[in-house]
Order: structure tokens, then sequence, then C-alpha cells
């Protein structure tokens, strides 16, 4: 005869249903109170005994399944939207499948069995340390998979696509829209894009590709059209005091947005050296305002 004991059983699925339910908190950013999602939890656990009485059999159904996690989540979670809900939701199904999946294949790799009680499923002398183990497991995963999902995410939302233009000359590229970023011209006092030299460079003069290569000294430019689109843009930065960007004014950036293209007359670019991007999402840094600038 097989003993179940029914404190230990509760303890368990509290404890799973919290670590599935502070999962969800976490990577949605929520920030809800711990007792909203241990409040959650218990009624989650407590829903498990239901299938020690055969009289309520239809309380275990799919459906009603279904209707706890709802329930569960709008507990924890009260979502404020539609699409946060269902967004909630999903993710507490596809966390909990992770943790199930790696649970029941620990369970299975160290020759566990199991029986069923009214349909469903329990595992006969689960350790603890196969259960917390399942559990670290399945949860390193689902942030390794939504970490890579979160970044794709953000950068859609902080970037935009520009086009450079100078001369007969044009090149597209993808900025990030970055607060930090406050420089401006000397002379206008307009914001300035910087951009990575090994993007931009097909557009620029050689003159000003020489410069960057120290090469030449600024002080040596004898074209006048050169040395009138030429800055000298300071700056300062963590790590960096009194730091120099050589910029150039080209002709025009357009801004492509998701509802207009806008345009910007004789813009500085600060020209970096270095990469602005180590997986190169982006090759520009821009000022968020570039997006309300002169509508084309």
């Amino acid at each position: 005869m097989q003993v179940i004991y029914l404190d230990v059983l509760l303890a368990e699925n509290v404890l799973l249903n919290f670590l599935l339910l502070y999962t969800v908190n976490r990577f949605c950013r929520l920030n809800r109170k711990i007792y909203n999602i241990l409040l959650s939890s218990v009624i989650g656990a407590l829903y498990v005994f239901i299938v020690f009485f055969p009289s309520l059999s239809i309380f275990y159904s799919s459906i009603m399944k279904i209707c706890m996690s709802i329930l569960m989540i709008i507990i924890a979670f009260w979502p404020r939207s539609l699409k946060a809900f269902i967004k909630q939701l999903l993710l507490f199904y596809g966390v909990s499948f992770f943790i199930g999946g790696a649970i029941l294949s620990i369970f299975y790799l160290s020759n566990g069995d199991f029986s069923s009680v009214n349909g469903v499923m329990v595992l006969n002398k689960m350790s603890s340390k196969y259960l917390l183990l399942g559990v670290a497991v399945s949860i390193f995963i689902v942030k390794i998979v939504f970490d890579v999902v979160d970044r794709h995410y953000y950068l859609k939302s902080k970037t935009v696509e520009l086009s450079i233009v100078n001369e007969d000359k044009q090149i597209r590229v993808t900025a990030l829209l970055d607060t930090g970023n406050c420089l401006k011209d000397p002379l206008s006092g307009c914001p300035i894009v910087i951009a990575d030299l090994n993007y931009i460079s097909g557009i620029l003069p050689n003159e000003i590709i020489e410069i960057l290569k120290d090469e030449k000294q600024i002080t040596q430019i004898e074209d006048y059209e050169i040395n009138k689109r030429l800055r000298v843009i300071p700056y300062t930065t963590i790590g960096v005091q009194n730091g120099i960007l050589i910029g150039f004014r080209v002709d025009y950036i357009y801004v492509f947005t998701k509802d207009k293209i806008g345009i910007i007359k004789n813009p500085i670019i600060a020209l970096s050296k270095e990469h602005l991007s180590k997986k190169e999402d982006y090759q520009a840094i821009a000022y968020p305002d570039i997006i309300s600038w002169e509508v084309k």
C-alpha cells in the first residue's frame, strides 16, 4: 500500500508553485510582492488535494486545471491588460514544462518509479536533491532563452534605421537610441550622432580617414570644404576625462521610423574608431530626440 504524506505533498507543491511564479515575476520584471506570489502558490498547492476525493472528479479536468492556472496568475500578478495576462500565462506554462521535463528526466535517469492517483502522476521515493536539481537546471535553461529573446526585443524597441548621405554617397546603419548620448556640436549646439568608423568610412573623404588613423594632423588639411565640415568634439565618460572625438558634417541623415521618414540637414557625425557594439547589433548611437526632428 502506497503511503502519501500530505504535509510533504503540500510543502513540495507550494515550493514548486512559488518557484514557477517567482520565475515569471523576474522574467516579466513585475516586482510583485512576495506575499501575493506565496498566496497564489498555496492556493495552487491546495488544489492538488482534490485528487483524493473521487466525488470531486469534475474539478481535476483539463478545463479546471487551466482555470486554476488563470486564478494563480491573477492572484500573483493582477495583470493590467489582456496582453500582459496572456504573456504571463504562457510564460507560466512554458516554465512549468521546462521544470516538469527536467524533473522527470532526472527522475527517470535515477531509475525512479511512479504511480497514478485519479489520473495524476505521483513520483515515488522522489529525493529532494533530484527535485532541486531539476528546478535549477530548468530555470538556468529558461533564463538563457529569455535573455536572448529579451535582448532581441529590447534592441528592436530602442533602435532606429538611419541613412547617412554625403555628397553622392550613402550608407544605411542601425542606431541605438541612448539618453546617455549628450554630445552636441560645439558651434551649433545640435545633438551629435556617434558612428562606427568601420561602417561609414566609405562616404568620408580620405583626409578624415588619415586623421583618424594618425597618418595626418588636422593642421595638414588644406582643402577648405573639408576644414569647414570638420569638428573637434570634447567628451567625458566613465574612465575617460577630457576625451576628444573627430566629427564631420555630412549633408543629410534620413531617419526611418515605423510611421514616418525624418530628415536632418547638415548633421555632425562623431567618428568612433572602436566598435560601438561587441555583437554588432548597431553601428551608431543617437540621442532619442532624433526621431522627432524635422519630418520630410
